[in-house]
């Protein structure tokens, strides 16, 4: 694992934040309850903006673990079958 610069892939994974950024400016007079991005290795991303709810933080972290828990059971199924039909 490495921070280094040159050592970065091409491909863009700050666009997700910078997209991010800009729907909350957008839409800041609709009261802003929390934004995540996150963005994996393979540049895959999850994103949620979250407007005028109650402002519980329980809400808004329970989400972010039911998208991760998803993404990863997805992932998970999609291993599975790929070993499935390797001989």
């Amino acid at each position: 694992m490495t921070n280094l610069i040159e050592d970065r892939p091409t491909q863009d994974h700050g666009a997700p934040f910078e997209t991010m950024a800009a729907r909350i400016r957008k839409n800041a007079d609709e009261g802003f309850a929390g934004a995540f991005v996150v963005v994996a290795p393979d540049g895959e991303s999850i994103e949620n903006l979250f407007l005028n709810n109650t402002g519980d933080p329980v809400i808004f972290w329970t989400n972010l673990k039911t998208m991760a828990e998803m993404a990863i059971d997805e992932m998970t199924q999609k291993q599975k079958a790929s070993q499935r039909f390797q001989f």
